[in-house]
Order: structure tokens, then C-alpha cells, then sequence
């Protein structure tokens, strides 16, 4: 697949794109040698770690960390069998960031970065995990966040933003 592809193969892996348009030619040559290579080992550290796979859901896109080509949206690749018992599925919040399960294990994949270029920010988001680098500021640190915001695609999400964290 060429350069301005939607959808780029990497390392056996699908990378996607949203938006090929979002950024310059050249800075996507930059931040497919620059960035690329870190958001995909992390990644990769992040199902070495839980055991589950995820597939990439957007790399280049209009939005600010996007753009640059500093980050990579991560989701659950969920098997085709099980599909009907997903919240997302089924048109419900996933709420990811109160899987505390999930939580515990992307604890320990952070803990198991090594120390880049550029530091690491893996954000839980609702449905999806959104790993961004970040210009080194101070000593090295490799960070996750929950980030439980309401993503209006799902009705019930206001709703499930209330609830405690689910233990499972």
C-alpha cells in the first residue's frame, strides 16, 4: 500500500487512518520513522501485558495529537464469537476506565516501558485506549490516565459515567 493509504501495514499489523489529508506528506514521512515505531511497541507492551489483543483505530486525523502523528488509538479487538456480549456492540458505553481489571494491567505495561525518546501517556478512554508522546520536560515518566469522558455516540453513557468502579 502506498504512502497516502487509509489503512498502512506495519510489522504485520494494520495501522489506521482517518484523515491521510490532516498533515503535510513530509511530516507524515517524519512521524511514520519518528513516532510510529514507539506508539506500535507500546502496543505491543500493552497485549504482552493484558493478554488481549487490541487493533489499532486511528493514527493520522484532524485532531491536535493526531495531527502530528504523536498518537495512536488503541481498541479492543474483540473476536467475532463474542462480539454480541461487548457494550459497544450493543450501542452501550464500554466504560474501560472503570475495568479495574483492565486497570491493573496497564499499570503493569506502563511499568514495563522502557524509557523512550519521548515519554508515554496511555489514556483510558471509554471505548479505547489513546497512547500519546510527549517532549520530555523533566526526568523520564511513562504515565496512565483514565480518562472518563461522555461520548454522546452511546446513549447510555452519562448514565454509566455514575457508576462504581466494576471489579471483575
Amino acid at each position: 500500500m502506498g504512502l497516502f493509504s487509509q489503512v498502512w501495514r506495519i510489522k504485520g499489523r494494520e495501522v489506521i487512518n482517518q484523515d491521510i489529508s490532516a498533515i503535510p506528506a513530509n511530516k507524515i514521512l517524519y512521524a511514520k520513522r519518528e513516532y510510529l515505531p514507539i506508539l506500535m511497541h507500546v502496543w505491543k507492551i500493552v497485549e504482552d501485558t493484558t493478554k488481549f489483543r487490541w487493533r489499532a483505530t486511528s493514527y493520522i486525523r484532524s485532531s491536535p495529537s493526531h495531527r502530528q502523528g504523536i498518537a495512536l488509538d488503541i481498541a479492543p479487538d474483540i473476536a467475532p464469537t463474542s462480539k454480541r456480549f461487548y457494550a459497544v456492540t450493543n450501542m452501550s458505553d464500554p466504560v474501560l476506565y472503570k475495568r479495574e481489571r483492565l486497570i491493573r494491567l496497564l499499570q503493569q505495561a506502563v511499568r514495563r516501558l522502557p524509557i523512550y525518546k519521548y515519554d508515554v501517556g496511555i489514556f483510558i478512554e471509554p471505548d479505547h485506549l489513546h497512547i500519546g508522546l510527549f517532549q520530555r520536560r523533566r526526568r523520564p515518566s511513562n504515565r496512565l490516565f483514565k480518562w472518563g469522558i461522555y461520548k454522546p455516540v452511546y446513549p447510555d453513557s452519562a448514565r454509566r459515567m455514575k457508576l462504581p468502579l466494576i471489579r471483575s
